[in-house]
Protein backbone atom coordinates (compact mmCIF):
# COMPACT_ATOMS: atom_id res chain seq x y z
CA UNK A 1 0.00 0.00 0.00
CA UNK A 2 1.37 3.41 -0.95
CA UNK A 3 1.86 6.09 1.71
CA UNK A 4 -0.91 8.22 0.17
CA UNK A 5 -3.35 5.32 0.13
CA UNK A 6 -2.43 4.46 3.74
CA UNK A 7 -3.11 8.05 4.85
CA UNK A 8 -6.45 8.11 3.00
CA UNK A 9 -7.44 4.76 4.55
CA UNK A 10 -6.43 5.91 8.03
CA UNK A 11 -8.37 9.18 7.76
CA UNK A 12 -11.46 7.40 6.45
CA UNK A 13 -11.30 4.91 9.32
CA UNK A 14 -10.89 7.63 11.94
CA UNK A 15 -13.86 9.56 10.57
CA UNK A 16 -16.24 6.67 11.15
CA UNK A 17 -18.88 7.63 13.71
CA UNK A 18 -20.04 5.01 16.18
CA UNK A 19 -23.70 4.13 15.89
CA UNK A 20 -25.54 5.19 19.08
CA UNK A 21 -28.04 3.32 21.13
CA UNK A 22 -31.24 5.22 21.88
CA UNK A 23 -32.98 5.91 25.18
CA UNK A 24 -36.70 6.62 24.84
CA UNK A 25 -38.39 8.57 27.66
CA UNK A 26 -42.00 9.55 26.99
CA UNK A 27 -42.94 10.72 30.49
CA UNK A 28 -41.92 10.54 34.13
CA UNK A 29 -44.54 9.85 36.79
CA UNK A 30 -44.64 10.52 40.52
CA UNK A 31 -45.73 7.99 43.12
CA UNK A 32 -46.99 9.27 46.48
CA UNK A 33 -48.43 8.17 49.77
CA UNK A 34 -51.72 10.00 49.24
CA UNK A 35 -52.60 10.33 52.91
CA UNK A 36 -49.28 11.96 53.76
CA UNK A 37 -48.14 13.57 50.51
CA UNK A 38 -51.30 14.28 48.54
CA UNK A 39 -51.88 13.63 44.88
CA UNK A 40 -49.40 12.03 42.50
CA UNK A 41 -50.39 14.54 39.80
CA UNK A 42 -47.12 15.89 38.41
CA UNK A 43 -45.62 17.64 35.40
CA UNK A 44 -42.05 16.53 34.82
CA UNK A 45 -41.38 17.96 31.38
CA UNK A 46 -37.57 17.81 31.37
CA UNK A 47 -35.08 14.98 31.86
CA UNK A 48 -31.55 15.78 33.00
CA UNK A 49 -29.53 12.74 31.86
CA UNK A 50 -26.24 11.36 33.15
CA UNK A 51 -24.45 8.38 31.59
CA UNK A 52 -22.03 6.51 33.85
CA UNK A 53 -21.97 9.57 36.10
CA UNK A 54 -21.17 12.02 33.28
CA UNK A 55 -23.81 14.62 32.29
CA UNK A 56 -25.18 13.94 28.81
CA UNK A 57 -27.65 16.80 28.48
CA UNK A 58 -31.09 18.23 29.15
CA UNK A 59 -34.00 16.86 27.12
CA UNK A 60 -37.61 17.97 26.79
CA UNK A 61 -40.06 15.09 27.04
CA UNK A 62 -40.97 13.03 25.15
CA UNK A 63 -37.43 12.42 23.96
CA UNK A 64 -35.46 9.88 21.97
CA UNK A 65 -31.90 10.31 23.23
CA UNK A 66 -28.80 8.99 21.41
CA UNK A 67 -26.23 7.44 23.76
CA UNK A 68 -22.73 6.52 22.50
CA UNK A 69 -22.26 3.56 24.81
CA UNK A 70 -22.29 -0.19 24.25
CA UNK A 71 -23.08 -2.76 26.92
CA UNK A 72 -24.12 -2.35 30.56
CA UNK A 73 -24.45 1.40 31.19
CA UNK A 74 -25.65 3.32 34.24
CA UNK A 75 -28.36 5.78 33.22
CA UNK A 76 -29.35 8.45 35.75
CA UNK A 77 -32.34 10.72 35.22
CA UNK A 78 -33.13 13.82 37.26
CA UNK A 79 -36.81 14.74 36.73
CA UNK A 80 -37.13 18.40 35.76
CA UNK A 81 -39.78 21.11 35.73
CA UNK A 82 -40.34 24.55 34.29
CA UNK A 83 -39.83 26.58 37.45
CA UNK A 84 -42.73 29.00 38.02
CA UNK A 85 -44.18 27.73 34.73
CA UNK A 86 -41.51 29.62 32.75
CA UNK A 87 -40.04 27.77 29.75
CA UNK A 88 -36.77 29.64 30.17
CA UNK A 89 -36.27 28.11 33.64
CA UNK A 90 -35.85 24.32 33.22
CA UNK A 91 -34.80 23.07 36.64
CA UNK A 92 -34.25 19.66 38.26
CA UNK A 93 -36.99 19.33 40.88
CA UNK A 94 -34.93 19.06 44.07
CA UNK A 95 -37.46 17.13 46.16
CA UNK A 96 -37.82 13.91 44.18
CA UNK A 97 -35.43 10.98 43.85
CA UNK A 98 -33.24 10.60 40.80
CA UNK A 99 -34.00 7.57 38.68
CA UNK A 100 -31.09 5.22 38.10
CA UNK A 101 -30.92 2.00 36.14
CA UNK A 102 -28.24 -0.15 34.48
CA UNK A 103 -29.25 -0.86 30.88
CA UNK A 104 -27.46 -3.18 28.48
CA UNK A 105 -27.27 -0.78 25.54
CA UNK A 106 -27.08 -2.08 21.98
CA UNK A 107 -26.07 0.28 19.14
CA UNK A 108 -29.00 1.04 16.85
CA UNK A 109 -31.59 -0.24 19.32
CA UNK A 110 -34.10 1.75 21.37
CA UNK A 111 -34.15 1.13 25.11
CA UNK A 112 -36.53 2.13 27.90
CA UNK A 113 -36.25 2.69 31.62
CA UNK A 114 -38.49 0.41 33.68
CA UNK A 115 -38.82 -1.80 30.60
CA UNK A 116 -39.75 -4.86 32.66
CA UNK A 117 -43.04 -3.18 33.64
CA UNK A 118 -44.50 -0.49 31.40
CA UNK A 119 -41.45 1.47 30.18
CA UNK A 120 -42.52 4.53 32.19
CA UNK A 121 -39.94 5.68 34.77
CA UNK A 122 -41.28 6.72 38.17
CA UNK A 123 -39.96 8.71 41.08
CA UNK A 124 -40.98 9.53 44.65
CA UNK A 125 -40.49 12.44 47.01
CA UNK A 126 -37.16 12.25 48.80
CA UNK A 127 -37.33 10.98 52.38
CA UNK A 128 -35.70 14.26 53.45
CA UNK A 129 -38.43 16.40 51.85
CA UNK A 130 -41.21 17.96 53.90
CA UNK A 131 -44.47 17.63 51.95
CA UNK A 132 -47.52 19.42 53.37
CA UNK A 133 -50.82 19.05 51.50
CA UNK A 134 -52.68 22.34 52.04
CA UNK A 135 -55.98 21.74 50.29
CA UNK A 136 -57.37 19.08 47.96
CA UNK A 137 -61.02 20.21 48.27
CA UNK A 138 -62.15 16.67 49.08
CA UNK A 139 -63.10 17.32 52.71
CA UNK A 140 -66.03 19.22 54.17
CA UNK A 141 -64.12 22.24 55.50
CA UNK A 142 -61.41 24.28 53.77
CA UNK A 143 -57.95 25.12 55.08
CA UNK A 144 -57.67 28.13 52.77
CA UNK A 145 -60.09 31.04 53.00
CA UNK A 146 -60.81 34.50 51.51
CA UNK A 147 -58.78 37.34 52.99
CA UNK A 148 -60.42 40.41 54.56
CA UNK A 149 -60.11 42.38 51.33
CA UNK A 150 -61.53 39.69 49.03
CA UNK A 151 -65.02 40.38 47.71
CA UNK A 152 -65.19 37.08 45.81
CA UNK A 153 -65.72 33.80 47.61
CA UNK A 154 -64.10 30.42 47.05
CA UNK A 155 -66.49 27.52 46.64
CA UNK A 156 -66.10 23.76 46.48
CA UNK A 157 -67.56 22.10 43.38
CA UNK A 158 -68.10 18.38 42.83
CA UNK A 159 -69.41 18.25 39.26
CA UNK A 160 -67.27 15.60 37.47
CA UNK A 161 -67.21 17.84 34.38
CA UNK A 162 -65.63 20.70 36.34
CA UNK A 163 -63.25 19.13 38.83
CA UNK A 164 -59.62 18.20 38.27
CA UNK A 165 -59.33 14.76 36.58
CA UNK A 166 -57.53 12.55 39.08
CA UNK A 167 -54.51 10.46 37.99
CA UNK A 168 -55.09 6.70 37.59
CA UNK A 169 -55.57 5.02 40.96
CA UNK A 170 -56.81 8.19 42.70
CA UNK A 171 -60.28 9.57 43.28
CA UNK A 172 -60.98 13.30 43.23
CA UNK A 173 -64.19 14.45 44.90
CA UNK A 174 -63.99 18.21 44.55
CA UNK A 175 -62.07 21.25 43.35
CA UNK A 176 -61.98 24.90 44.35
CA UNK A 177 -63.99 27.34 42.24
CA UNK A 178 -64.54 31.08 42.03
CA UNK A 179 -66.44 33.24 39.56
CA UNK A 180 -65.15 36.77 39.09
CA UNK A 181 -67.89 39.42 38.97
CA UNK A 182 -68.17 41.78 36.02
CA UNK A 183 -66.92 44.81 37.94
CA UNK A 184 -63.72 45.93 39.67
CA UNK A 185 -63.20 43.17 42.22
CA UNK A 186 -60.61 41.31 44.28
CA UNK A 187 -60.26 37.58 44.72
CA UNK A 188 -57.75 36.53 47.35
CA UNK A 189 -57.45 33.40 49.44
CA UNK A 190 -54.91 32.80 52.19
CA UNK A 191 -53.89 29.62 54.03
CA UNK A 192 -55.38 29.31 57.51
CA UNK A 193 -52.21 27.67 58.75
CA UNK A 194 -48.80 29.31 59.00
CA UNK A 195 -45.55 27.62 57.96
CA UNK A 196 -41.97 27.81 59.17
CA UNK A 197 -40.20 27.74 55.83
CA UNK A 198 -36.40 27.40 55.68
CA UNK A 199 -34.55 30.56 54.63
CA UNK A 200 -31.01 31.38 53.45
CA UNK A 201 -31.82 30.49 49.85
CA UNK A 202 -33.34 27.07 50.55
CA UNK A 203 -35.86 25.91 47.98
CA UNK A 204 -39.50 26.15 49.02
CA UNK A 205 -42.12 25.22 46.43
CA UNK A 206 -45.87 25.55 46.08
CA UNK A 207 -47.38 22.87 43.87
CA UNK A 208 -50.90 23.16 42.53
CA UNK A 209 -53.26 22.35 39.69
CA UNK A 210 -55.24 25.21 38.21
CA UNK A 211 -57.43 26.35 35.32
CA UNK A 212 -58.35 30.01 34.96
CA UNK A 213 -59.89 32.68 32.73
CA UNK A 214 -58.06 35.42 34.61
CA UNK A 215 -54.44 36.00 35.60
CA UNK A 216 -53.64 34.51 39.00
CA UNK A 217 -51.04 35.80 41.44
CA UNK A 218 -49.34 33.42 43.89
CA UNK A 219 -47.09 34.54 46.72
CA UNK A 220 -46.44 34.66 50.45
CA UNK A 221 -47.46 36.76 53.41
CA UNK A 222 -44.53 37.02 55.82
CA UNK A 223 -45.23 37.64 59.50
CA UNK A 224 -42.42 40.08 60.26
CA UNK A 225 -42.79 40.33 64.05
CA UNK A 226 -46.53 40.85 63.92
CA UNK A 227 -46.61 42.98 60.76
CA UNK A 228 -47.80 41.10 57.64
CA UNK A 229 -45.74 41.75 54.51
CA UNK A 230 -47.24 40.51 51.26
CA UNK A 231 -44.84 39.42 48.52
CA UNK A 232 -46.15 38.21 45.13
CA UNK A 233 -43.98 35.58 43.45
CA UNK A 234 -45.47 34.75 40.05
CA UNK A 235 -48.33 35.60 37.70
CA UNK A 236 -50.07 32.64 36.07
CA UNK A 237 -51.63 33.42 32.72
CA UNK A 238 -55.12 32.25 31.74
CA UNK A 239 -55.34 28.71 30.41
CA UNK A 240 -58.29 26.70 29.15
CA UNK A 241 -57.05 23.30 30.36
CA UNK A 242 -55.99 22.05 33.78
CA UNK A 243 -52.29 22.73 34.34
CA UNK A 244 -49.71 21.86 36.99
CA UNK A 245 -47.26 24.47 38.26
CA UNK A 246 -44.25 24.42 40.60
CA UNK A 247 -43.63 27.82 42.17
CA UNK A 248 -40.30 28.47 43.91
CA UNK A 249 -40.74 30.81 46.90
CA UNK A 250 -37.11 30.80 48.03
CA UNK A 251 -36.20 34.40 47.08
CA UNK A 252 -39.24 35.91 48.76
CA UNK A 253 -39.04 33.67 51.84
CA UNK A 254 -35.34 34.41 52.35
CA UNK A 255 -35.93 38.15 51.96
CA UNK A 256 -37.77 38.37 55.29
CA UNK A 257 -36.68 37.41 58.79
CA UNK A 258 -40.24 36.35 59.52
CA UNK A 259 -41.75 34.43 62.39
CA UNK A 260 -43.80 32.39 59.91
CA UNK A 261 -45.42 32.53 56.48
CA UNK A 262 -48.76 32.03 54.76
CA UNK A 263 -49.42 31.34 51.08
CA UNK A 264 -51.88 33.44 49.11
CA UNK A 265 -53.53 33.11 45.69
CA UNK A 266 -55.27 36.10 44.19
CA UNK A 267 -56.75 37.75 41.11
CA UNK A 268 -57.57 41.40 40.45
CA UNK A 269 -60.30 42.35 38.00
CA UNK A 270 -60.67 45.82 36.56
CA UNK A 271 -62.93 44.65 33.78
CA UNK A 272 -66.66 44.74 33.24
CA UNK A 273 -66.48 41.25 31.70
CA UNK A 274 -68.66 38.99 33.82
CA UNK A 275 -68.46 35.28 34.48
CA UNK A 276 -64.72 34.65 34.34
CA UNK A 277 -63.91 31.51 36.30
CA UNK A 278 -60.96 29.96 38.07
CA UNK A 279 -60.43 26.46 39.41
CA UNK A 280 -57.84 25.22 41.91
CA UNK A 281 -56.86 21.82 43.28
CA UNK A 282 -54.13 19.84 45.03
CA UNK A 283 -52.37 22.79 46.67
CA UNK A 284 -49.32 21.72 48.65
CA UNK A 285 -45.98 23.08 49.86
CA UNK A 286 -42.71 21.18 49.64
CA UNK A 287 -39.40 22.11 51.24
Amino acid sequence: MSLLAFIQWSCSDNLKVAEPAYLQIDEILLETNYELEGTSASKFVIAFIEVNGIPLGTFELPANIPVLEDGPTTITVLPGIYQNGIFALPTPFPFVNEIEEIIDLKPGETHFLNAAQDSIPRTKYRSTATVIPIEDFDGVGLTIAPSSRSDTNLLRVTDPLLIFPAPPGEVNIGSGFAEIPGRPSVFEIVTNNTYNFPRQGASVYVEMNYKTDITLVVGIIANVFGAPVQAPVVNLNPNSEWNKVYINLNVEVSAYNALDYRVFIGALSNSDVAGRQLFLDNIKVVF
